[in-house]
């Protein structure tokens, strides 16, 4: 069975007296991590929805300043500044080998969030422990500069169970990678995950960072997914 994985990063909205330049900075920053990867995970491409285009991106900041403020939310000609900016990138033009970049920021309604999400290609099999590893390395530079409230390394063939990540504030499961800010620890609980770090030294927690294993699940496997059961119920993510 072919295992999709994603990365998954939620903020909550932006202070409105954020400005557009605070908020081109930091986004830069942010997807400037890509630029510490080979070239094939980086925004080499940005797609051009008006003309079904692509167009190779020169990384540098006066660019990608260029590129978010065309990206402003829009409806039928008409911009909506506060519900942020929204841009697509690839990092490469052959479908099955390119990473797909989505960033969502600037957002300032507090119903919606700013996200980061990166499309891995399935060719980067996340059961290969040198693929793994450069992923985890991905997740957490990027969380460090995204900043989210909650996030992770999905794998969307596991996550058919669930349907959606949060329910009231709280994952419904548990993830290979998990980025929990203080309000999601909070949801889950700090003696739950006092206890299960002790339960189980292999699992790391750093700067919001809940690491389970070296490398993702494999919902073929019986033994993988019998240790995420028994890692959800002593979280009590168990649904």
């Amino acid at each position: 069975m072919l295992q999709n994985h994603s990365i998954i990063l939620w903020r909550k909205s932006d202070d409105p007296r954020k400005t557009f330049k605070q908020i081109a900075e930091e986004a830069f920053v942010t997807l400037s991590v890509f630029q510490n990867f080979p070239r094939q995970f980086r925004p080499n491409y940005i797609a051009i929805s008006s003309v079904e285009k692509f167009q190779e991106v020169k990384w540098n900041y006066e660019n990608f300043e260029k590129i978010l403020r065309e990206g402003i939310n829009k409806e039928n000609n008409k911009t909506f500044e506060n519900l942020g900016y929204s841009i697509q990138m690839f990092s490469s033009l052959i479908d099955v080998e390119s990473f797909s970049i989505q960033l969502r920021v600037g957002n300032k309604e507090s119903i919606f969030y700013n996200t980061l999400v990166v499309e891995i290609p399935n060719t980067m099999n996340m059961l290969d422990l040198n693929n793994a590893e450069l992923i985890s390395d991905l997740f957490n530079q990027l969380a460090q500069g995204f900043v989210p409230f909650w996030g992770c390394v999905s794998n969307k063939a596991m996550m058919r169970k669930y349907k959606r990540y949060l329910i009231n504030g709280k994952p419904t499961t548990v993830h290979w990678l998990n980025y929990w800010g203080e309000d999601i620890q909070k949801a889950i609980g700090h003696e739950y995950i006092k206890d299960t770090l002790e339960k189980y030294s292999d699992i790391s927690f750093e700067r919001n960072i809940f690491k389970i294993q070296k490398k993702s699940f494999d919902i073929e496997d019986h033994v993988s997914m019998e240790f995420h059961h028994d890692v959800e119920k002593m979280l009590r993510l168990v649904i």
